[in-house]
């Protein structure tokens, strides 16, 4: 496992967004991309994941379990060396906003991230997590991890 991690200072609330660019190995078990807000009081977990084994994209809900995106994307069908993830958050409502993968979009408005109490000191966690196959040594490329703020 492999996880990129950067712990930036708490930003204002308004909607917060990562973005990144990824190729696939043939080897990647599964890829998370992590927005973790700790506002001193509560705890909002948002996760984007892919899992190979199923060649699914999934959200963490506010139950604190994995939901299938629909409409299903196959990446390993689209002919691109790369491939771009944008998700956004909403920090003052909890909530997911919108996902962008490849050309595709989902509207996930409304969609809870998972809140729970914490006293953690105030801060945001952003990471993306690769997850190889046992036994075997890949490489996989990440380019443009981005945050950014005041999404609409």
């Amino acid at each position: 496992r492999v996880t990129i991690s950067r712990r930036l200072p708490l930003r204002p609330l308004s909607r917060l967004g990562l973005a990144a660019s990824f190729n696939l190995p043939g080897a990647l078990s599964s890829l998370s991309f992590i927005l973790d807000r700790y506002s001193g009081a509560q705890r909002t977990l948002s996760i984007i994941a892919w899992v190979d084994s199923d060649n699914q994209w999934r959200y963490w809900s506010s139950a604190g379990a994995y939901v299938l995106l629909t409409p299903a994307i196959n990446l390993a069908a689209l002919a691109t060396l790369f491939h771009t993830v944008k998700f956004v958050i909403d920090p003052s409502t909890g909530n997911y906003v919108s996902l962008l993968i490849d050309n595709a979009t989902f509207d996930l408005s409304g969609i809870g991230a998972q809140v729970t109490t914490d006293a953690t000191l105030p801060h945001l966690l952003v990471q993306v997590r690769l997850n190889g196959n046992l036994g075997v040594n890949s490489t996989a490329y990440i380019d443009d991890a981005i945050i950014t703020a005041n999404e609409p």
